[in-house]
């Protein structure tokens, strides 16, 4: 059974914020990697973080379904870059993880997902202050890193003129609903929350309240502790609120097709009888030939089931043999050999 409980423990996990207003690279995970840590608890992490990105739930790996038809991890990778000092990137294949989702009813997050504004008044020493994305804040650092990891869309106000003289402090302090969502306008994001901290050293008391474009308070919460980590707490807690809201069972899709290339198809004989042959598959229900070349042909396969599931099935067959090849816009490839039974 496939088990990552407590490996996140000794590895570091970071994503890169190219844009924090994005919820891009949803199938992509940095990974830094502690002392003795083997690589297979490296895509074990990267495996059950992606898991966290895709389906926005905690408890996705605690599915028997999924774990039943779980393949071996590293056929789900698409490519894993060292980068240095210990680190690698994962590219999860997007295709293979849905169809995995899909055949175990699992919910995901769909994307687009929505935008949220933050609105932030520290109180530190008697100071308060608004604080723009830029801010060398950990609450602000906070808020990014929660964000990060659910992949959750998230943006800060510049503070500049056009800011500063549609909001004040006093109208984010206290909660004053119509100013906040006149300055939020030019922003055009789905939700605004607003967060008064007041800080006493690291630790902190973070206020915090949810509304939408329009102004409707619709969820509020308050976290005591050290100031970044109350403030990812934040992230998340509005993550869950949103995967509540929108998640879904994804329903068949373009990513259930599949394009194969056959290899040694010399004839027409050999086209009509690999074409039958695939459309006999229990796990394909539909088959449209793509192209025919000298000595090859493509076919579009409409799956019924997993590419592993296709493979597994095709292998029991002695007239087609897996061949690794690397050809755009072709996910797998066979040779067609004509078995004579006589």
């Amino acid at each position: 059974m496939f088990k990552v409980k407590g490996v996140i423990s000794c590895l570091i996990l970071v994503a890169s914020w190219l844009n924090v207003a994005s919820a891009e690279n949803i199938y992509q995970v940095e990974v830094n990697a502690g002392a003795n840590v083997s690589n297979k608890e490296l895509v074990d992490t990267a495996f059950e973080r992606i898991m966290l990105k895709v389906t926005g739930r905690y408890d996705t790996l605690d599915n028997e379904i999924l774990l039943k038809y779980l393949p071996p991890l590293p056929e789900l990778v698409h490519q894993q870059t060292v980068m240095g000092d210990g680190r690698a990137l994962f590219e999860f294949n997007s295709f293979k993880v849905n169809q995995l989702l899909r055949q175990a009813q699992i919910s995901v997050w769909p994307t687009p997902r929505p935008n949220t504004l933050f609105w932030v008044v520290q109180d530190q020493e008697d100071q308060k202050t608004l604080l723009s994305e830029h801010a060398a804040a950990g609450l602000i650092t906070g808020l990014k890193e929660g964000a990060q990891v659910r992949a959750m869309p998230i943006t800060f106000p510049l503070l500049d003129f056009d800011d500063l003289n549609q909001i004040s402090i006093t109208d984010v302090w206290g909660r004053f609903l119509t100013p906040v969502v006149t300055a939020s306008q030019r922003y055009n994001v789905d939700y605004i929350v607003l967060i008064k901290a007041t800080l006493a050293g690291p630790k902190s008391q973070l206020t915090w309240q949810l509304i939408d474009a329009q102004g409707l308070p619709l969820l509020q919460g308050e976290e005591v502790g050290l100031v970044e980590d109350s403030s990812v707490q934040v992230s998340h807690q509005l993550a869950d609120y949103f995967v509540g809201q929108s998640s879904r069972v994804l329903a068949a899709s373009d990513d259930d097709y599949v394009v194969v290339q056959v290899e040694n198809v010399n004839a027409m004989a050999d086209v009509v009888m690999v074409k039958r042959f695939f459309q006999q598959l229990s796990n394909v229900s539909k088959v449209t030939l793509k192209t025919i070349a000298p000595g090859n042909m493509q076919l579009q396969l409409q799956l019924m089931g997993s590419q592993e599931e296709l493979k597994q099935t095709i292998a029991t067959h002695s007239n087609m043999t897996e061949i690794e090849q690397d050809i755009e816009g072709v996910d797998l490839s066979w040779r067609w050999q004509v078995i004579d039974h006589e």
